[in-house]
Order: C-alpha cells, then sequence, then structure tokens
C-alpha cells in the first residue's frame, strides 16, 4: 500500500500507516477471496520472500527501512535495530493470524519443502550461505555455499529431493561453489549462475550463463522439476548462444531479448526460448512446471515484440502468458 493510498478488497479498505506498507491476500482456488491482511508502520516496509508450507502456513520476509525501531506484527510488538539487519521472519496461520516473528538473520529468498524452510542469505562480501529454519522459526542449519556474493537471488525447492538457486554474481572474481571453479565471463564480471542442491546441500552441478547486459542481469524467475530438470527465466540480455543455438537481433526488435533457460538434471544446457522487444526492457518474469513436466511462463515485452516466436500485438506493455511441452515445444 503506497504512502498516503488506500486498497479495497473484499470491500474493506486498507490504508498506509503513514510509509510504504504491506498487504497480504489469500484467495481460494475458486478465486474467492479468504483473507486480507495488513502490516504497517511509519516507516517503509516491503515483502522480499514469501513460502507456504504443507500446512498452508505463510512465511514473509519482511524488510523495513527508515529508522522506526518497532514493528507491529497483529498483537506481537517487535524491537527492530536502529541500523544494520532489519529484517524480519513472520509465520502466518492459514486463517490469516500472525503466530510466530522474528528479526534478524534470516535469508532474502525463500521456499519450502514440507515443513522446512530454505533461505539464501550472503551474510558478508564474498560469501553466500543455505539456511534451512523450521517451521517455528528456529534456524537448524547454515551451509556455506562457496566465495561468491549473491545478489538478486531466487530458490525453488522441490521436495522430491532438489534445491535450484539463481542469481548474480557480484564481485569480479570467479565464483567458487563447494569446490567447484565456476569462472567469470572475460568481459561481463555480473555473471548471472544457476546450480542444483540436494536437500541437504549438496552441490549437483552449477552453471553460469551469459554474455549479458551487466546493468540488468538478473535470474527472475526459477522452477526445479520433479525429475531435476532447471529453468530460469531472465530480463533483459545481449543476444548469446546457449545448447548450441544462437539468438541474433531481429530487426526491427534490435534493443536486447529475454530468455527462458532449460537445463537438464545433470547441468547441461537444453534448449532456450527467447523474447524480443521493440524496445529495452524486456524480460521473462516467472516459470512454474505443471503436474505434467509441462513449462508455463510469463513475459513482457515493451510496446511490442516477439516471445517464443509469436507475434505480440501491439499495445503499452502486452504481458504473455505461454505453455510449453517437456521437450520445450509450444502448446499455446
Amino acid at each position: 500500500v503506497e504512502y498516503s493510498s488506500t486498497i479495497t478488497v473484499g470491500g474493506t479498505t486498507f490504508g498506509s500507516g503513514g510509509a510504504d506498507d504491506i498487504l497480504l491476500i489469500k484467495v481460494l482456488p475458486t478465486g474467492d477471496l479468504a483473507w486480507a491482511k495488513h502490516f504497517g508502520s511509519s516507516s517503509d516496509q516491503f515483502v522480499g520472500a514469501l513460502a507456504v508450507d504443507m500446512e498452508d502456513r505463510i512465511y514473509l520476509r519482511i524488510q523495513v527501512s527508515g529508522f522506526n525501531t518497532t514493528f507491529l506484527a497483529d498483537d506481537t510488538l517487535l524491537t527492530l535495530p536502529s541500523n544494520g539487519d532489519r529484517s524480519i521472519l513472520v509465520r502466518v496461520s492459514p486463517d490469516g493470524d500472525v503466530d510466530r516473528a522474528r528479526v534478524g538473520g534470516v535469508g532474502y529468498a525463500m521456499d519450502t519443502a514440507g515443513n522446512d524452510l530454505y533461505a539464501v542469505l550472503s551474510s558478508t562480501p564474498g560469501t553466500t550461505e543455505l539456511q534451512r529454519w523450521n517451521s517455528d522459526l528456529e534456524l537448524v542449519s547454515t551451509l556455506q555455499l562457496g566465495t561468491f556474493e549473491a545478489g538478486n537471488v531466487i530458490i525453488d525447492v522441490n521436495a522430491n529431493g532438489y534445491i535450484a538457486i539463481a542469481g548474480s554474481e557480484y564481485t569480479a572474481d570467479a565464483m567458487e561453489i563447494q569446490g567447484t571453479a565456476v569462472p567469470n565471463d572475460a568481459t561481463d564480471q555480473n555473471e548471472a549462475f544457476v546450480m542444483l542442491l540436494d536437500l541437504q546441500g549438496g552441490l549437483q552441478w552449477v552453471s553460469a550463463f551469459g554474455a549479458m547486459n551487466p546493468l540488468r542481469e538478473r535470474a527472475r524467475g526459477l522452477a526445479v522439476a520433479d525429475d531435476g530438470r532447471v529453468f530460469v527465466a531472465t530480463g533483459s540480455d545481449t543476444a548469446f548462444t546457449f545448447a548450441g543455438s544462437t539468438f541474433p537481433e531481429q530487426a526491427p526488435y534490435n534493443a536486447t531479448v529475454g530468455f527462458l533457460l532449460a537445463f537438464t538434471n545433470t547441468g547441461a544446457e537444453d534448449f532456450a526460448v527467447p523474447a524480443y522487444s521493440l524496445y529495452d526492457g524486456v524480460t521473462f518474469w516467472d516459470v512454474i512446471v505443471d503436474d505434467g513436466g509441462n513449462i508455463v511462463a510469463t513475459a513482457d515485452v515493451i510496446s511490442s515484440g516477439i516471445v517464443g516466436g509469436v507475434q505480440v500485438p501491439a499495445c503499452a506493455r502486452p504481458y504473455t502468458l505461454l505453455k510449453l511441452d517437456p521437450e520445450g515445444d509450444m502448446i499455446w
């Protein structure tokens, strides 16, 4: 909820508490509203990550900016440091009540397997760790992933035994992940990476991809299938070669290209789906794998473009929903 604005959900109007606030909404499979929950204080706050466990409990990773030293989550008043780590981990019941909360030390990308919560945190420059929390918000274990500093990190956990992590590496040195060296591109030190781990954090494989525009390099969506295949939705990239295919610029779409990248369960490059835009800003936003192994993704272009070989009608910012079969062929 933006400062000085309101949002009405299901007949209830929510206003700002004095700065940018959080509105959490639960919608039933029928499309009906179950409930809406408002979090606010005199400082700005935003949700950095959201996850749901097998008992339908919701976990929010909240970041509070400004100088406010308290945060009210339902009836729980939390005390925040005046500077430093001002992250909050909140557990919300299926009925919408905040029943647990803690301050500090929370990874900024989260997902669940069963009732375990996995998170990724770059705690100090040059190090990134994988955290495992239980449903009571108790830290069970941490694992140093290697010598790299990750930014814009995303995580997807599959209870069949896989953890996929993707993001951007922001240091000028080559990455090292559990003893495996991942050199950066010679002309682009801000390389994007993707890795697959088992549920104990053991590295299965890691890959870096590019060359990409260093100002926009980031993975935006991530999914790992039941069989360990991994799919990455990327933002605006320069054209590059993937899985033996080259994706040059296509006139008049000579800005940048967004890609949906597919990796096999052994880390081999499988296929890529490009999205071309008339103007800079094209991106694949998110990706999921359904129960049949099909891939569903979203993309948006600026003004007009081509997504997966399909011409997108011209408008200000058209969004596209597409579905692919497990081999990457277009279903619709």
